[in-house]
């Protein structure tokens, strides 16, 4: 299972999903809010509990790039 706490699309202070495929206001034009459990919750329209928006970080592995291996 995936869990948006490894996804790109979480903002980790907020928790709020910020993938681009969320539903824009119709008002604003601006993605909405989602909250990840919510957006998670979200079996047809949002991500839902296949993580169908599921994004892997790649930033995470950027530390791990700079070990030396062999020694």
């Amino acid at each position: 299972m995936e869990y948006c706490v490894n996804c790109k699309h979480l903002e980790p202070v907020t928790l709020v999903c910020l993938s681009p495929k969320t539903p824009r206001n119709l008002v604003t034009g601006l993605p909405e809010k989602w909250s990840a459990s919510h957006c998670r919750g979200m079996c047809i329209t949002g991500c839902g509990e296949d993580a169908k928006w599921f994004a892997f970080n790649h930033d995470d592995l950027d530390d791990l790039s700079t070990i030396p291996f062999g020694r």
